[in-house]
């Protein structure tokens, strides 16, 4: 689990990707914890993208699918 500011952190580290790779970064609320999930986007250039959901989320089918997140 991440906060807010550690995702920015790392979203800004060379060593994980030359450009953001969060791709929801901007959306997410200061006061929760998150969990990155990759997602099936992905380019030779940014690498894998990633998406910050609240820790206490239970994903669905439906989750999977609108974020296209890797199962």
């Amino acid at each position: 689990m991440f906060s807010k500011g550690q995702l920015l952190n790392m979203n800004n580290d060379k060593k994980y990707s030359s450009s953001g790779w969060i791709k929801n970064i901007n959306d997410i609320d200061d006061k929760n914890l998150f969990n990155l999930y990759a997602t099936k986007n992905a380019s030779l250039s940014s690498g894998r993208q990633y998406i910050a959901l609240p820790s206490n989320m239970i994903l669905t089918a439906q989750d999977y699918s609108k974020y296209n997140i890797i199962k």
